[in-house]
């Protein structure tokens, strides 16, 4: 296994929790153009404005979240650490992914 991983990354602009269902297609998409690689990870950020709207109309965070994390885990092996008020939510532009792979 190479010590520098290969990274591609995404913007997502769709709504909560519609973005979940996008960036897990997107991340399917980036684990089968690799061929099998060593190791994955996975680095969410959120745009905290977003998630603050769908707050508002109503729209619960979980278990919407719970359950993509769990999808990722179990489809993919791939464990991705929950956002939190430190790290995983930005304030500014949409959602964000960031893929990690190492051969």
């Amino acid at each position: 296994m190479t010590s520098k991983p290969t990274v591609f990354a995404r913007e997502f602009h769709e709504p909560w929790p519609d973005v979940l269902m996008a960036m897990r297609l997107w991340i399917r998409e980036q684990v089968s153009l690799t061929g099998g690689a060593a190791q994955y990870e996975v680095q969410l950020s959120f745009s905290r404005p977003e998630l603050l709207a769908a707050r508002r109309s109503g729209i619960a965070m979980q278990p919407a979240l719970d359950d993509f994390l769990r999808s990722v885990l179990r489809e993919y092996g791939i464990s991705i650490p929950r956002p939190d008020e430190r790290q995983g939510l930005h304030e500014d532009g949409p959602h964000r992914v960031r893929f990690h792979y190492w051969r």
